[in-house]
């Protein structure tokens, strides 16, 4: 994102900032939540470091996602 020809944008900062902020959300869970969601889930949703890469990846490719003008 940083080499990339139109710099650094606010959609950038966005997409970093916010995984990085669920994945810290996440990680500080307390048991309670954690022992409620569905078991065979639990390693994935309850895994700060997983759920911010996959929050960070489907925000940049499919929510923030750059049109390709011809």
């Amino acid at each position: 994102m940083l080499q990339s020809k139109g710099g650094f944008t606010f959609d950038d900062g966005l997409i970093i900032g916010f995984s990085v902020l669920m994945g810290t959300f996440i990680a500080f869970l307390p048991p309670d939540v954690y022992n409620a969601l569905p078991k065979m889930l639990r390693p994935i949703l309850g895994n700060g470091f997983l759920m911010g890469i996959l929050i960070a990846f489907v925000m940049e490719h499919i929510i923030y996602r750059k049109r390709i003008h011809r």
